[in-house]
């Protein structure tokens, strides 16, 4: 497999000046089309007064670019390569109709929302989904896998156990954290690989954590980011990002495309990010 070739320290500093610092929308405006929850609740408040409610009659313009209109999307942030993140537009269907003029063409979901890729078919816009609820769990690839070990080994301690059952549960369990592990690699890198393509539009339900998250590790562990590096929204998942590193074996790294000079760099500046963060 071909490894990345970069043949020099100058990469990007991760970004560690802020945490989420994205532009967040928290009151409501009277330009801001309203989202179908709320549009459904309204409706129902005036059917019950028997009142007809003709809906919002706020509209995006089809000239408008998000640039112009993000002030208006939760945790919006512009990337580079005419890419994006934010809330999920699932929330605001009528911002698809400016999507195309603004260079997204794939929608990269982090939350599977049916709705969203719905919206997309009907636009003509590529769906990608990428589920991000392994990186909040007791998954191997992100957390101290002496610990997971030392932690099942003292439950198999109490079982009564002989040394062979013993020798044989802990070795099937070692098997099972690598296989986690290198799935949890190859679905990174298939992320990685829509990622470097651009042109995309990228959300969990408000644009906020697991968003951050995510353009963490995509940025990171990423020798052909474009622009500046990610840093994660808490120090607990930048630990996260550092446990990860430690475990990457030479079979991971190759699949990431992380050469040593890469590697090297890696190891300073997730150091610095969990001391910072």
């Amino acid at each position: 497999m071909k490894i990345a070739c970069v043949s020099s320290y100058n990469y990007p500093k991760v970004n560690i000046s802020h945490k989420v610092n994205f532009k967040s929308h928290v009151d409501w405006f009277d330009d801001e089309p309203l989202s179908p929850l709320f549009e459904s609740l309204l409706e129902h408040a005036y059917a019950a007064r028997g009142v007809a409610y003709t809906g919002s009659t706020s509209t995006v313009p089809d000239t408008s670019r998000l640039e112009d209109v993000g002030h208006n999307i939760m945790n919006f942030r512009i990337l580079g390569n005419s890419s994006y993140s934010g809330e999920s537009l699932a929330r605001k269907p009528e911002y698809f109709k400016i999507l195309g003029n603004s260079g997204v063409t794939n929608i990269i979901d982090l939350i599977n929302n049916p709705k969203l890729k719905e919206y997309c078919d009907k636009h003509g816009l590529d769906y990608y989904s990428y589920d991000m609820n392994w990186g909040y769990g007791g998954q191997a690839l992100l957390n101290d896998e002496e610990n997971l070990i030392k932690e099942y080994s003292n439950n198999l301690c109490q079982q009564g156990l002989n040394k062979k059952e013993y020798d044989e549960t802990i070795s099937a369990y070692k098997s099972k954290l690598a296989k986690e592990k290198t799935s949890a690699v190859c679905k990174l890198k298939n992320l990685i690989n829509e990622v470097n393509k651009g042109h995309f539009y990228m959300s969990c339900e408000y644009g906020e954590y697991r968003t951050v998250n995510c353009l963490a590790l995509v940025s990171i562990f990423n020798p052909e980011w474009y622009g500046e590096k990610i840093a994660p929204a808490t120090t607990e998942f930048a630990k996260k990002i550092q446990n990860m590193f430690k475990n990457l074996t030479s079979e991971h790294k190759q699949i990431l495309g992380l050469n040593e000079d890469y590697c090297k760099y890696l190891s300073g500046h997730i150091e610095k990010l969990v001391k910072t963060i």
